[in-house]
């Protein structure tokens, strides 16, 4: 699914000191500009990266998930070396709740890798999943996508994907385009089904899903 992102301007307007976290929130996932108009990829994988790092703001891990309070919150992208770019572009020099922000480009190896020693490189691949806080599928893997699900599926990790649908069939967030813009849809059964806990900030600007078959 190739996101497009429309924008149209607006006027500023001044909100009470109890919504400017969530007014900031909006202003930086939806911009306003003079007339709607197309962004390309390379924009639309910025504003996703924007999303990203949002995430790790508005979303809390048990104390359990790290090593120590120094320990950073470790994002992961899976299969796609130039969007891990543009996450570490985008939270370089950035702390949510006080943490580092670790980005890393992991790449998948399925179970039936031929190569040499496939064993030890499938379980560096499954340590390295699950090391992530919140870990970012792209598109590109969707036919893998049980495969990976598998590994971090019921884990204290928030998922993440631009392909289509990726909430409702079952992970944690997925990007969609409506009204000509990037938005994200929750599927708040699996976020619940962890110990993965999301600001009520961050759900009221989410598209809440309910996961395909039910």
């Amino acid at each position: 699914m190739k996101l497009i992102r429309y924008v149209q301007q607006g006027r500023q307007t001044r909100l009470a000191p109890s919504v400017l976290a969530l007014a900031a929130l909006f202003s930086l996932f939806f911009p306003l500009r003079a007339h709607c108009e197309p962004i390309d990829g390379e924009k639309a994988s910025k504003v996703m990266a924007a999303y990203v790092y949002n995430f790790t703001r508005f979303t809390e891990w048990p104390e359990a998930r790290f090593t120590d309070s120094n320990s950073p919150i470790v994002i992961g992208v899976l299969g796609n070396e130039q969007f891990a770019g543009m996450v570490k572009a985008t939270t370089k020099g950035k702390k949510a709740h006080g943490r580092s922000l670790s980005v890393r480009t992991l790449r998948h190896v399925p179970s039936s890798d031929t190569g040499s020693s496939p064993s030890e490189a499938r379980r560096a691949m499954q340590e390295e999943l699950l090391q992530c806080h919140l870990l970012f599928i792209d598109l590109s893997l969707m036919e893998q996508m049980e495969d990976v699900r598998s590994v971090v599926g019921g884990e204290d990790i928030v998922t993440v994907s631009d392909a289509d649908r990726f909430a409702e069939k079952g992970g944690m967030i997925g990007f969609a385009l409506e009204n000509r813009r990037i938005v994200f849809e929750v599927n708040h059964r699996e976020v619940n089904a962890t110990n993965v806990r999301m600001s009520s900030k961050l759900l009221k600007l989410a598209r809440i899903v309910t996961p395909k078959g039910e």
